[in-house]
């Protein structure tokens, strides 16, 4: 084999290398971002129950949309807030006002208060 024909060979192997390298990697990217997706979505996907109580119910598409989704929105009563974030560490009642308390993993206390039955501020609440 002649000096040309060996140096085209070896740039051949190299670019058979370099293009199987970045198939590989491109596959276990993809394969790991998959599995990273399928996480999030099982995380935040809601529970049988919680797909139940929206379908058999007659809810403001708002309201179904955050209860499913895991948030709150101004309006929503008492069980729908329970539905969408769990039960509160502590409920007070004060001068027609009911407040509720749960506590953020540790970083500080989140307050939601209802009026007549009724979410009327939190937390970044959905308007």
């Amino acid at each position: 084999m002649s000096p040309a024909e060996k140096s085209a060979s070896r740039e051949s192997i190299t670019l058979l290398v370099l293009l199987l390298t970045s198939v590989l990697l491109s596959g276990c990217v993809a394969a790991a971002t998959g599995a990273a997706a399928g996480a999030a979505a099982s995380e935040s996907s809601p529970s049988p129950e919680v797909k139940k109580y929206v379908r058999t119910h007659d809810l403001e598409p708002r309201v179904a949309r955050a209860i499913e989704g895991g948030y709150v929105v101004k309006g929503m009563k008492p069980e729908h807030v329970r539905l969408a974030i769990g039960e509160p560490e502590d409920v007070e009642e004060n001068d027609g006002e009911t407040v509720w308390t749960y506590d953020d993993s540790g970083v500080g206390k989140s307050r939601y208060y209802f009026q007549d039955g009724r979410l009327v501020n939190a937390p970044f609440v959905e308007p």
